[in-house]
Formats: C-alpha cells, structure tokens, sequence
C-alpha cells in the first residue's frame, strides 16, 4: 500500500514537479525501479546493476528491512547513496548505521519506546510476542521487549512465523 507502483508513480510526479518549478536547474533527475521481491540478494543485486552499470547515484524507498540491510552495506561499500523511507529495522540506525545511509521517517525503536511503552504504563504489562520472522520482526521484537521489561513489565515468550502468512494455529 505505501511502496510499489504508487511510490513510483509519486517520485515521477515529484522529478516533474521539481523540472516545472526550476527550469533553469542544471540537474538530472529520472526515477528508475524494479521489484526485489522481498529478497535481499535480489535486491543487492538490483544495486549494484544500478551503481556500477547505470550509474545510478541514489537509491530510495526499499520497504523491506532485510533487503534494506543489504542495500545499505552495497551503498556504504561503493560510497553511494540510500534513503530508506520504508524499511524499519533501527539496525539501520544502530549497529548498521552508515554515512551513506539515510533512515527516514520512522523504525523500531520509536514504536517500541511510543506504542510499546504506553500500553506498559498503563497496566498492559504481560507480552508474548507473534513475530513475523524477518529483520523488521526480530527488530521490534528486540525493542519492544527492551521497553517492556525497562519498563517493569514481563516477556512471556515468543513465535516466530513466515512472512505473509495468514493461518498462526
């Protein structure tokens, strides 16, 4: 719902917008994209087509925390350039952080210590955590579970399941 073909369309109207406004700018921007079906080396891969081959100088979005590990440490390698407006993991921003990578909008840690925090204070104080197991889950598992206990409230346990998947019996 908030990446794909819509984030395309939305990067094309805002290079449009930005050529309307500044005519006289002596800058080329075009909006490239392809699918990294949730796969990280899919994604490495697309990466470095688009750095070595195409000489792309940033790559934005990638919704996928994992494929978004994966495409920073290509970025910091080739001293490259990413925006990641999707993914979530605060990976990016701790242990992984990088002066290529830009973490934009939000990530585990402020859902954690927002959402997670909140429910502690105020009496939800017992967790056991339906993880989807990729390194968005395991990282707001992580955080969250860093929260409640900081916090005085117990972990129970945990399960992990696939991505994408609608039966947890």
């Amino acid at each position: 719902d908030n990446s794909g073909t819509g984030s395309v369309i939305a990067a094309q109207m805002a290079v449009a917008d930005f050529a309307k406004a500044n005519p006289g700018a002596n800058i080329k921007a075009e909006v490239v994209s392809a699918d990294h079906q949730n796969k990280a080396d899919v994604g490495t891969n697309i990466a470095n087509q688009w750095f070595d081959v195409d000489h792309v100088d940033v790559i934005v979005d990638v919704p996928n925390s994992g494929v978004a590990l994966a495409i920073a440490e290509v970025a910091k390698a080739k001293n490259k350039v990413f925006i990641g407006s999707g993914p979530a993991s605060s990976d990016l921003t701790g242990p992984k952080c990088s002066p290529n990578t830009v973490h934009w909008t939000y990530d585990t840690w402020m859902l954690a210590n927002g959402t997670g925090k909140a429910i502690v204070k105020n009496g939800g104080d017992s967790w056991f955590f339906l993880t989807s197991d990729y390194a968005f889950g395991h990282a707001l598992e992580r955080d969250t579970a860093a929260v409640v206990t900081a916090n005085g409230g117990k972990v129970l346990g945990a399960v992990r399941h696939p991505i994408n998947t609608s039966d947890f019996s």
